[in-house]
């Protein structure tokens, strides 16, 4: 087994299974838990601020990206999650729900035709600009609606 982590404190775990592998207990050394706690927490103070901002209360929010970062990201804030919409284009991800959240993942199509005021977030880590690209030119959706949770880290 392998443990890796990126600038932005997720932690990653690479393996595989053979005969002479089995319960291997993976460790953490402090430093790599504290690198994640301080980015997750000031993502979270940031995001908080930027949902103060747009002033959530009076728009929907969509995420773009059904990731664990909705869930740990969140479900533990105080919203009416009724008025967060969880989008992605993979299918199978599609009419299933994320824990905590009333609303279905569902394709941004669908959403887009009810909601007229919305804010976008892409969680997405590795299709950031992809989506972005598809959300201005295809949905030509404003540049100002949109941010990524990359912005957050800083």
């Amino acid at each position: 087994l392998k443990k890796d982590n990126d600038k932005i404190g997720n932690i990653f775990c690479y393996g595989s299974l053979n005969n002479s592998i089995k319960n291997k207990n993976l460790k953490f050394s402090s430093g790599d838990l504290k690198i994640f706690s301080r980015t997750f927490d000031k993502m979270n103070r940031n995001i908080q601020l930027w949902l103060d901002k747009i002033n959530f209360n009076k728009t929907h929010l969509i995420l773009y990206g059904a990731t664990a970062a909705a869930t740990n990201l969140f479900l533990n804030k105080k919203l009416n999650k009724s008025k967060i919409f969880i989008c992605d284009s993979d299918r199978s991800k599609q009419k299933l729900y994320i824990e905590g959240f009333p609303n279905k993942i569902t394709q941004i199509d669908s959403v887009l035709n009810k909601k007229k005021d919305f804010k976008i977030l892409i969680l997405a880590k590795f299709y950031t600009k992809d989506i972005y690209q598809m959300l201005t030119k295809k949905y030509k959706i404003e540049k100002s609606k949109i941010s990524m949770l990359s912005q957050f880290k800083k």
